[in-house]
């Protein structure tokens, strides 16, 4: 199958763009720090909510951009990151699905790179997730290490 580019790739993200991305890491962040300084667990068990839902967020986004651009093969693709979420927060200790959190965001920026290679997405948004992930998969991991 042929893949097609994108005649008009999204525009560059904007500052406004970087700025509801980074202001969005901070209960990640929160997190993190509240699971190496204290035994706050609602706040620890609360961000790693909130790191399910982003990515679900993230499976929407990749939804929503390959059914617009007709790109079949990718929408299962597009689907795992919620899924992987459920199953994690279903069936998974507070350490390994911290974990499994974090290794389900780094696969998403997998596929980011890939669409960003492939002319999909603008290279500066791919800048801005990658950013993004690195912070949200390192404040999954504190949490894991905190237990």
């Amino acid at each position: 199958m042929a893949r097609t580019k994108v005649r008009n790739p999204p525009p560059v993200p904007g500052k406004a763009t970087w700025a509801l991305g980074l202001a969005g890491l901070l209960p990640m962040v929160v997190g993190a720090v509240t699971a190496l300084a204290t035994d706050l667990v609602p706040v620890v068990d609360a961000a790693r909510l909130y790191g399910l839902v982003i990515l679900s967020f993230l499976g929407g986004s990749h939804w929503g951009f390959n059914v617009r651009h007709n790109r079949t093969p990718l929408l299962a693709l597009s689907m795992l990151p919620a899924l992987i979420g459920w199953a994690v927060w279903l069936g998974l200790d507070r350490v390994a699905g911290s974990v499994a959190l974090a290794l389900a965001f780094v696969a998403t920026q997998l596929l980011d790179e890939y669409q960003t290679e492939a002319g999909y997405l603008h290279a500066q948004y791919r800048s801005l997730r990658r950013l993004l992930t690195a912070v949200a998969a390192f404040s999954l991991l504190c949490m894991a290490s905190a237990g």
